[in-house]
Formats: structure tokens, sequence, C-alpha cells
């Protein structure tokens, strides 16, 4: 998906987006009162998107015929356009990937403090049953105590008129 710039004698440069640039390097042997002229054609994407947003390279496809300054100049500027639309699609890539980095940081910190959260809740919980299951047995051991002295109060008492 790089930016293909090819002569036509068949020589080509490709711009990969690994760089986002491109070296073009044609040796031109030519008498000095010859004009040099040839043949550019370059292609973008028209078709990329990045999450459903259009990159907005329309109109950079075509052919450009290089015969003076002016038109290389022209074309250069193109491959400018072109490569600042790159830049800057890929800028919005980093600046949502960071986005979504941070977001997941917050989720992943927000389920470890509810984790700990029911965890206290819980140990909380047996610590209060723990509490009462002791309460009650101090209870039911007093109960207990307290009916074998109503018993023997009784058999005392029978055991004076004897």
């Amino acid at each position: 998906n790089g930016l293909l710039v090819s002569l036509a004698t068949g020589l080509a440069a490709d711009a990969t987006a690994a760089s986002n640039s491109f070296d073009l390097t044609a040796a031109v042997a030519a008498a000095p009162a010859t004009p040099t002229s040839g043949e550019f054609t370059y292609t973008a994407s028209t078709a990329a998107t990045t999450g459903g947003v259009a990159m907005g390279m329309n109109g950079l496809n075509g052919t450009v015929a290089v015969s003076n300054a002016d038109d290389f100049a022209l074309y250069m500027q193109k491959v400018d356009t072109a490569m600042v639309l790159v830049n800057s699609q890929l800028s919005k890539i980093g600046s949502l990937t960071g986005s979504l980095t941070f977001k997941e940081d917050q989720v992943s910190s927000s389920q470890i403090n509810i984790e700990a959260s029911y965890n206290r809740i819980m140990n909380a919980n047996m610590a209060e049953e723990q509490v009462n299951a002791s309460k009650l047995m101090i209870l039911q051991q007093t109960s207990t105590a307290m009916l074998a002295q109503a018993n023997a109060a009784p058999q005392f008492l029978l055991s004076l008129f004897k």
C-alpha cells in the first residue's frame, strides 16, 4: 500500500508505509543541448479507510508527463500532498491507539478494584458470621449451665425433706 513511482523505461521506486518516503535516482545520459523528458506514473489508493474515516486521497491517481522543471515540481507537490495525507491518517491512528490503550488500562484498573471490593465484602461477612456463631455458642453454653442449676435447685430442696 505504498506510493509506486515508475518510469516509462520500467525503472521503479516504491515508497512503503514504514518509511513514508522514497528515493528515486536515475542516470540520464544526454548531450548538453538535448532536452531530457520522461513520464512518471504514480498511484495512490482511493479506497483506504481508517476506522470508517476516508483518507481523502481521491484525485491523486494519474500520470504526469515530466518534460521540464515545472512539471516535475507539480508532480512533487502532488506526492508531498499524498504524503501529508498519509502522515495525517497515521497520526489519527496513533491517537486512537493511545486512547484505546488508556481506556484498556482504566477498565483493567476498575476490574481489579471491583474484585478487591467484592473480596473485602465477602471477608467482612465471614468475620461477622464467625462473631455471631461464637456469640450463639456462648449463649447456648450459658443456657445449658442455667438449666443445670435450675434442675439442681428442686433436687436440693427435696433432699432437705428426707
